[in-house]
């Protein structure tokens, strides 16, 4: 069951980072209250399922400083503004843009590592 409920779990993230991406303003006015929706998400699922193995802040920090050495001990927000503001790893993009651009690649590998 625990298997199967990290499955959920991801699936559960993908979507709401999905919709999120789509309609911003609707689901948050900044990435602190994004980083703690997400947050939030992950305890509810640990509520239900306490040997939930997976955790996208987690999960999302250790491949963000595995993917780009950007520092996350104060968190991904932290570590995305960071990054907006070296021109060479963000290309000029904004914290948000940036984020949904580095999410979806975390996405696309988060799972198939166990």
């Amino acid at each position: 069951m625990s298997t199967d409920a990290a499955a959920d779990y991801r699936n559960a993230c993908r979507e709401l980072l999905q919709e999120a991406a789509r309609r911003p303003s609707m689901f948050f006015r900044s990435l602190p209250e994004l980083e703690a929706i997400m947050d939030g998400h992950s305890i509810a699922f640990r509520q239900c399922y306490p040997t939930l193995g997976a955790c996208f802040d987690r999960d999302f920090s250790a491949w963000l400083y595995e993917t780009t050495g950007a520092s996350t001990a104060a968190g991904w927000v932290l570590a995305i503004k960071t990054l907006a503001r070296r021109k060479k790893l963000a290309n000029g993009r904004k914290p948000v843009p940036l984020f949904f651009d580095l999410v979806q690649d975390f996405l696309a590998q988060w799972g198939e590592q166990g």
